[in-house]
């Protein structure tokens, strides 16, 4: 018996030895933080929006207050360790940015500028400079248009945005639809509704059709368009009424074309979660849920995760907390959630996204820094291998430049691999 066990005893440390060690206990890696834009000026990084490329690397459309100017930030890997940041409209300050990738990776922007609508159309995927072609959307005469755009591509990757005339003839909410990939020519549409509007947040359902999100006259609103440009359209729903409701609202449709939104509720001072059980979302066919702690909150922005439940950022303004949250739902309903700090800073203007493995990568506005900064959590390594190298990197100011990795900040630990976020959370 005792020679048995020295026998076994001898093959598991013969079979450990000759197991490499990156086998045995491979390096975890903690969550980053980076500060991807500076720029030595004021306001930099406000409203980012953020897509994951299709291996994985952040790319983030954001305005530039002091440079007067839009960008994108282009990183080279998952984790971000280098990047380029580069101008693509520097005609003047780029605000209410939305960004969509193409199937070949380009991006494809919708922004305001001065009082009116434009998209930014790049050649290559870091946008360097003489590869972005702007067309102007709408720039009506005697009003201000363009303000919160929301940007999707159709199945022939056509541009279509929702946006909003705030000022002028024609207040409401818009879309603007281009007639192919390149916006020859586009076609905009009011939307029913001529209150004032913010905060437009838009999807395409399986048809086409833009579903839109919104706040107008302070109350929450959603409306289904029948027609890919929203020529034709249900009448509006109004979600929730009071004062000061709809504030950054975010909106998803689950996997059956159900509409889902967070936004901040300004009478009760909180984050609302909407659960629409129809696609139309009228009244009887919905409920709202009100999230704890989250009083004082805004830059809520909405992703579903594998399970189609929600997962969401925000930025909790308190005097005693000041901290980037995100908070995940344990179902679709979200009956129970879990809240985690991801950075202790008072930040305005997040954009979430969730990597292959589910884990968050957020690209958010640190207000006290007035910095674009990015959360990378790319513990799980599942991201595929580019063929080649990402884009170019550079300076903040798109000089070309190498951007040393030295600001990488690390935050939270990592979970051991034996609890992912779906088996725990």
């Amino acid at each position: 018996m005792a020679r048995r066990l020295l026998l076994l005893l001898t093959f598991v440390l013969l079979t450990a030895l000759l197991i490499p060690s990156d086998t045995l206990a491979a390096p975890l890696r903690a969550p980053v933080v980076r500060t991807l834009d500076g720029s030595g000026g004021l306001n930099v990084g406000i409203g980012p929006s953020l897509v994951l490329d299709a291996y994985q690397r952040p790319v983030i459309a954001y305005s530039d207050t002091s440079g007067t100017a839009l960008k994108l930030a282009y990183c080279d890997d998952p984790e971000c360790s280098t990047w380029v940041a580069n101008k693509v409209d520097d005609a003047g300050t780029g605000s209410y940015a939305s960004l969509q990738l193409t199937s070949a990776g380009l991006p494809v922007i919708s922004y305001r500028r001065g009082n009116n609508l434009y998209l930014a159309m790049c050649a290559t995927p870091a946008c360097e400079p003489g590869s972005v072609t702007v067309k102007t959307l709408d720039n009506r005469t005697g009003g201000t248009v363009g303000g919160y755009t929301s940007l999707q591509l159709d199945a022939n990757e056509r541009p279509i945005l929702s946006y909003s005339r705030t000022a002028g003839t024609n207040v409401g909410l818009w879309v603007a639809y281009c007639s192919d990939a390149d916006c020859a020519s586009v076609t905009l549409n009011r939307v029913g509704d001529t209150a004032g509007v913010n905060y437009t947040s838009m999807k395409l359902n399986s048809s086409g059709n833009p579903v839109i999100a919104y706040e107008a006259a302070s109350n929450v609103r959603l409306v289904t368009c029948t027609a890919p440009d929203c020529g034709t359209f249900n009448a509006f729903q109004i979600i929730d009424t009071g004062g000061q409701n709809g504030g950054d609202i975010s909106l998803q449709l689950d996997a059956s074309g159900l509409p889902r939104a967070v936004y901040y509720n300004g009478d009760s001072n909180e984050i609302r979660l909407l659960l629409c059980s129809t696609a139309a979302c009228t009244s009887g066919n919905r409920s709202l849920v009100s999230l704890p702690d989250t009083s004082l909150s805004n830059a809520t922005s909405l992703v579903l995760d594998g399970s189609g439940n929600p997962v969401f950022t925000y930025g909790d303004l308190r005097s005693t907390a000041n901290q980037l949250k995100l908070t995940r739902c344990s179902d679709a309903s979200c009956s129970a959630s879990l809240t985690t700090v991801l950075d202790p800073v008072r930040t305005f203007s997040t954009s979430l996204a969730l990597d292959c493995a589910g884990n968050p990568v957020v690209a958010y506005y640190a207000a006290i820094a007035q910095d674009l900064k990015l959360y990378v959590d790319d513990s799980s390594g599942c991201a595929p291998v580019p063929p080649t190298p990402g884009g170019s990197s550079g300076n903040a100011d798109g000089s070309g430049s190498s951007v040393s990795q030295s600001a990488n900040t690390p935050m939270l630990p990592v979970a051991s691999p034996a609890c992912s976020w779906a088996a725990c959370w």
